[in-house]
């Protein structure tokens, strides 16, 4: 071989190297020019462990269902779905986001609680990447035209649990609750319900979420009538467990979501909340629907878990996707078939799913319906 031979076999190589480098650097280019485009690839950033783990495994059942249904029906695209454990860690949250657009190149990424969806939006903002996530906040839809929340509204669940207080005529009230924006607005909600036509005195205690000793703040609330609490689940289980401790079970309790895994699984709470005949708001679903009866049969059957409004509203998100996908085009590459998702979802005034009517025309955000329960004769009822 000449000397212009190797030379030029040396260059050959050295180009070939260095495009190697560039695709492997830049896995977005590779997985955006190459993948299946056949497919709309879902990730699904959930709390699988830690302490929201609950939530996690009934939002992974309903989403899985969903899939199976949505392949079996649907002419359009396939759904395919990556599931990652953000361990309930936003950090984590944010490397399975990097991890899921980046590598994957997904073109949805479904999330759950505000401090964790929050964490990932701008990673799904930056990639063109549409994120549908539940939680009480509309403040991330809001920022984002690739965000779109599915939920119940933090206020209006405050309003319906301040016209149960008005209802119990509750005329001195206890709140404890956390700092964020979210509860602030929880707050404002719940006062709305009664004021300007009323005034009930209100003592309010704000509390990081790493508190986890309540007593100093209840016994201020001891000549109180009524106690709200808007907490995270943990710390909901340790206040039940203390106003027991301080024998203050003669208050009127009214609590925000009372009825999720945590609490519903801690015998300790499930005592007070019969003993207090506790009021609770929790999101609505439709027991009288032949469709939720199906869904609730199905899960449990494979699962042997019971159902939540977690997973059917997930259920819904993964069919209106489907559904959605039908009308893009067959030929879009990948970033398109991500902007076409995103303008179906903005156009969805009306899509009727098994948990009730999804309308994201309103600033991207779908608000869930909210039901108010009282514990009566050991089971919850609507109030």
């Amino acid at each position: 071989m000449t000397k212009e031979a190797k030379a030029l076999t040396i260059i050959a190589i050295l180009i070939l190297v260095i495009l190697a480098i560039i695709l492997v650097v830049n896995k977005k280019i590779f997985v955006t020019n190459f993948k299946d485009q056949s497919t709309v690839k879902i990730g699904a950033i959930l709390p699988l462990t830690g302490s929201l783990s609950w939530y996690g495994q009934s939002q992974r059942q309903g989403i899985e269902l969903a899939v199976e249904d949505a392949n079996r029906n649907n002419n359009g695209r396939k759904i395919s779905i990556v599931f990652e454990d953000n361990q309930s860690n936003p950090k984590e949250a944010v490397n399975a986001a990097i991890k899921l657009t980046t590598i994957d190149g997904v073109n949805v990424i479904f999330s759950a609680f505000t401090n964790l969806s929050s964490a990932i939006e701008p990673i799904a903002t930056k990639s063109h990447t549409v994120l549908i996530y539940q939680s009480t906040d509309n403040s991330i839809a809001a920022r984002s035209s690739y965000a779109f929340k599915d939920y119940a509204d933090i206020m209006a669940a405050g309003k319906e649990l301040g016209k149960a207080v008005q209802r119990e005529k509750i005329n001195s009230l206890g709140l404890v609750y956390g700092i964020s924006d979210k509860d602030q607005l929880f707050f404002q909600g719940l006062k709305s319900a009664w004021e300007p036509n009323a005034i009930i005195p209100i003592n309010d205690k704000k509390v990081d979420f790493q508190v986890n000793d309540f007593k100093t703040i209840l016994l201020q609330l001891k000549d109180k009538q009524g106690i709200v609490i808007e907490l995270l689940p943990a710390q909901m289980n340790i206040v039940l467990k203390q106003l027991e401790e301080l024998d203050m079970l003669d208050k009127k309790v009214f609590l925000l979501e009372g009825l999720v895994g945590d609490i519903n699984n801690n015998p300790t709470s499930q005592d007070v909340i019969k003993k207090t005949a506790a009021i609770s708001s929790w999101l609505s679903l439709d027991q009288n629907n032949p469709q939720v009866t199906e869904f609730i049969n199905r899960l449990t059957a494979r699962y042997h878990s019971d159902p939540t409004p977690f997973s059917i509203y997930f259920y819904d998100d993964v069919l209106l996707l489907a559904e959605l996908s039908k009308k893009c085009n067959p030929s879009a590459i990948d970033s398109d078939l991500s902007e076409c998702l995103v303008s179906g979802l903005r156009q969805t005034d009306n899509y009727q799913g098994i948990g009730g009517v999804i309308n994201f025309s309103q600033q991207n955000s779908n608000n869930r319906k909210i039901d108010i329960l009282k514990f009566i004769n050991n089971n919850w009822v609507n109030y």
